[in-house]
């Protein structure tokens, strides 16, 4: 019984080593199955603890589909102490159309992840449309010129006309994107004495961007970092000196609003 004893004890002693070894191999091996699959995130809204919101938005989201997220863009103006910032000035709202153009040329470029976008020069593009003239922004040098070629005779009251969508538009664009210094009353002097340049002013403009709610977030936040660098490089940031604020949030979190990704440009 000690001579089996001793052998057995002899054989482990020989082979602890080839024994440690493949321990270490099949430790290795678990876990990289077990581990390799996760990856880091910076997205603070995977380690909040689920809520009745969101539960709640589970809930709508299969009944209407994911929610969008929104971009909103603030743009304005970088002009010195001596000068008034407007944002309306024609060539701005020229540049802004552009803009809005190469933003939308993006999203269908990558799958149409765009759902909506609406900014102060679309708004006058659809005013453009709705009164049937068939050039938009670009054919403008000035407020002067493009009142000439789509009103005749008409007073401030009736400008917009009585098509329900254009009051909307109009109410929509005075009261959301647009500063609350906004000041329109020099479109009215001039329909009404024909004299002075009827230019209006504010001082900013809201660009709003709906992204569809589909994507994942990575692609997502991507996206978005895309569109600022975008903006940054030889657009309406560089070329009017402007700066914008981007931030994404989704539906039913604002209270993470705070912690998630916000980026401030400032040219």
């Amino acid at each position: 019984m000690e001579a089996m004893t001793k052998r057995v004890a002899e054989s482990f002693e020989r082979m602890s080593l080839p024994i440690l070894l493949v321990s270490l191999l099949l430790t290795g091996f678990l876990a990289y199955f077990l581990v390799g699959s996760l990856a880091f995130t910076t997205d603070l809204s995977s380690f909040a603890p689920d809520t009745d919101a969101d539960d709640a938005q589970e809930r709508i989201e299969g009944a209407i589909g994911t929610s969008p997220h929104l971009i909103y863009i603030n743009v304005k103006p970088a002009v010195s102490e001596d000068q008034v910032a407007n944002v309306l000035e024609m060539k701005a709202l020229q540049q802004l159309a552009e803009d809005y153009s190469m933003i939308q040329s993006y999203s269908e470029e990558n799958g149409f992840f765009i759902d909506s976008q609406i900014n102060a020069a679309e708004v006058l593009e659809r005013f453009l449309e709705q009164r049937n003239h068939t050039g938009d922004l670009s054919v403008f040098n000035d407020w002067r010129e493009m009142l000439d070629a789509v009103l005749e005779d008409e007073g401030c009251g009736d400008a917009i006309g009585s098509d329900e969508r254009s009051i909307a538009t109009a109410a929509f664009a005075s009261s959301a994107l647009l500063h609350k210094d906004l000041d329109y009353s020099p479109i009215c002097d001039w329909l009404e004495s024909g004299q002075g340049n009827p230019t209006p002013t504010a001082s900013s403009t809201l660009w709003l961007i709906e992204i569809s709610g589909e994507i994942e977030s990575d692609d997502r936040q991507r996206h978005a970092n895309q569109i600022r660098t975008m903006l940054s490089g030889g657009s309406i940031l560089a070329l009017n000196r402007c700066c914008a604020l981007l931030r994404w949030i989704s539906f039913n979190k604002q209270s993470q609003l705070s912690a998630k990704g916000r980026a401030c440009l400032s040219i």
